[in-house]
């Protein structure tokens, strides 16, 4: 390995781990958002810089196969962070939600896979499933009617009333 790829590797390593300590809900909940945003990127940028740095050739055909590449990296980049992008932008939006279910899981992880989940209806019927942190779980597990502000695109809750 080159010098220029461990630093990137110890880098993207910092970002995942600083990753798992963001919050999953509160003012802060958009850089948990960041965090997925950015480890995408690395990884797309990790295979443009690859793909850029294989052996020149003169075949027009793997000229265009390495094109294609980087505009396929380019392209999921993009859409995983459009949504962050637009949120950001945006500002948030709020919902009362009734019928309220909260609910937990687990992944193969772990404590750090513990996932935790609010459910609910609007006054218009449509059903709506925010994941939250666990000190919201325990904080609103026996209401009935939870006022939840939230960015659109990401699904992720700012607030909980």
């Amino acid at each position: 390995m080159k010098n220029k790829e461990i630093i990137f590797l110890i880098a993207s390593i910092v970002i995942v781990i600083l990753g798992l300590f963001m919050p999953k809900s509160g003012d802060l909940v958009l850089f948990d958002e960041l965090f997925t945003v950015l480890v995408i990127w690395i990884v797309c940028i990790y295979v443009i810089y690859k793909v850029y740095m294989l052996q020149k050739s003169e075949k027009k055909s793997q000229t265009i196969i390495r094109i294609i590449l980087v505009l396929c990296c380019v392209l999921v980049g993009v859409f995983f962070s459009y949504g962050l992008v637009i949120d950001v932008f945006s500002g948030t939006e709020e919902v009362c939600l009734s019928d309220i279910k909260l609910s937990k899981s687990q992944g193969m992880y772990g404590i750090i896979s513990l996932r935790y989940y609010v459910s609910g209806t609007d006054s218009n019927g449509e059903t709506f499933r925010f994941e939250i942190s666990g000190n919201d779980y325990e904080m609103y597990l026996n209401r009935e009617i939870i006022f939840v502000e939230y960015y659109e695109y990401t699904d992720r809750v700012k607030s909980l009333r």
